[in-house]
């Protein structure tokens, strides 16, 4: 019998040695999620703000016009001509030419597209737009219901029993708190939703223009060697160089300026979607956390209240809000400003 148990003993020992690998492996995940800094959320509604202000430089951009380009030159002559006692007057002549560029209809083809979807990107962007511009009355909201819960809590803190009153009053104030919350996601989340789409399209028209300038600045160098060439065999060549010169000049900056324009845009619409998933991971949170507490206060008794309470750090949420309405005043100011220049 006791050789027959040792031999039992033997077979069970691989099983209890994985014993405290299978408690782990049935034990809840216990993922910390860090939660982002004051500071980050600030520099996400920044990082809208920047989306917007690329957004309506391109716009700005896209309306002005490339062209139509001419040479306007002249030429000398002789009126009356003496033979060999010389020319008694001379005259001017003059002769215009337009300096046709390739590559031209497809880059006006590209810039309507993205003049078109401005309206669009405008309407995608406004559940985001409204977010932010709300921040400040969200802001109060939040501090003045958050004030009824923590002057329970500092009652607690100082050990003083709630009344059933108080106890009454902090679950309508964290009821309201949470609801507040859950409309602010939900706002956030069409957000999230519609600038997808339109950031999406928008990624394509950035190719379609850079494809577009590529080939346009190609096109336009061959296209003014050309005119050069053709119009220097004519008689009508005064000040051509000089002119010339002021159409390179001119196309070439108003190209680099779409394309640094739309590279900007590109970066900034990248920071755009990450801003937005900050902003709706912070409010997602804490609204899970607030539901949370609810449910520990909503079942505890009132002596054990306050502690449920100091889970919340409301004191840090409600500066954490107060600082993003402050952040909010400098993305209204640099939104207004470029849609003011934009218009």
């Amino acid at each position: 019998m006791r050789t027959l148990a040792i031999h039992r003993l033997l077979r069970a020992l691989p099983l209890l040695a994985a014993l405290p690998l299978l408690a782990a492996l049935l034990q809840p995940a216990r993922v910390q999620a860090q939660a982002p800094t004051t500071q980050a959320l600030g520099e996400a509604v920044d990082q809208l703000a920047q989306f917007q202000s690329e957004a309506a430089r391109m716009q700005a951009l896209a309306r002005q016009s490339i062209g139509p380009y001419y040479l306007r030159l002249s030429f000398s002559y002789c009126e009356i001509d003496f033979g060999i006692f010389g020319c008694a007057k001379h005259g001017t002549g003059r002769c215009e030419r337009q300096v046709v560029l390739g590559g031209m209809q497809q880059l006006d083809m590209a810039l309507e597209h993205a003049r078109n979807d401005g309206v669009r990107l405008e309407q995608s962007f406004a559940p985001t737009r409204d977010w932010i511009a709300g921040l400040p009355g969200f802001s109060a909201n939040f501090g003045s219901t958050a004030d009824i819960v923590l002057a329970v809590q500092q009652q607690t803190r100082q050990g003083q029993v709630p009344t059933q009153q108080q106890r009454d009053q902090v679950n309508a104030a964290l009821a309201k708190l949470q609801d507040d919350l859950a409309r602010s996601a939900s706002q956030l989340e069409a957000g999230v939703s519609t600038l997808a789409a339109a950031l999406q399209r928008q990624s394509e028209f950035r190719e379609q223009i850079r494809q577009a300038i590529d080939i346009s600045t190609r096109s336009a160098q061959d296209d003014l060697n050309r005119a050069e060439r053709d119009m220097s065999t004519t008689r009508c060549r005064d000040g051509l160089p000089e002119q010339l010169s002021v159409i390179r000049v001119d196309f070439g900056a108003k190209a680099n300026q779409l394309q640094a324009s739309f590279a900007n845009l590109g970066a900034a619409s990248g920071g755009a979607e990450r801003s937005l998933g900050v902003l709706l991971g912070a409010v997602v949170n804490s609204r899970t956390e607030m539901q949370n507490v609810i449910n520990l206060v909503q079942a505890a008794r009132n002596d054990q209240i306050g502690s449920f309470l100091e889970q919340l750090h409301l004191a840090s949420a409600k500066k954490q809000w107060e600082d993003l309405a402050a952040a909010q005043g400098r993305a209204m100011v640099a939104m207004g400003s470029v849609a003011t220049a934009g218009n």
